[in-house]
């Protein structure tokens, strides 16, 4: 959600499984891309008068972070987002960590809105969704 006066430019999302290996001497972080949607350019300022709320974006991943997880108990869900300020052309990078993503993810779908309210799918078309998502 972009909360500032300019418009975030040139937008850059990454989303990583981060599973910790044992190494000689410590421990690596190995990293595994997850497939994600493309985010805008251009994630516009906050108009608190606009009802379009064009200033937020929500990611969906597309890889199975449930299935991931229960192979790699240790492992964390790193979301990293890159954007420049409109005018100076300022980069500024923000990094989110999930150590218990599994415990926080609802299937379901947002309301609209800037609330993030969730409306949680009912198990049957979950099930549906999950073969659909399975079979391609």
């Amino acid at each position: 959600m972009n909360l500032s006066r300019r418009a975030a430019v040139d937008l850059r999302v990454e989303a990583h499984l981060v599973t910790p290996m044992g190494a000689r001497g410590g421990t690596v972080n190995r990293r595994t891309t997850l497939k994600c949607g493309n985010p805008p350019l251009v994630l516009p300022r906050r108009d608190r008068s606009s009802k379009e709320h064009d200033n937020a974006y929500r990611l969906r991943i597309n890889s199975n972070i449930r299935e991931l997880l229960s192979t790699h108990p240790s492992s964390f869900v790193r979301l990293q987002i890159f954007a420049r300020h409109e005018v100076s052309g300022m980069g500024k990078m923000f990094e989110r960590r999930y150590h218990h993503p599994s415990s926080e993810m609802v299937v379901g779908s947002f309301v609209h809105g800037q609330d993030m309210t969730l409306v949680p799918e009912e198990p049957q078309t979950r099930r549906r969704s999950e073969a659909q998502r399975e079979s391609s």
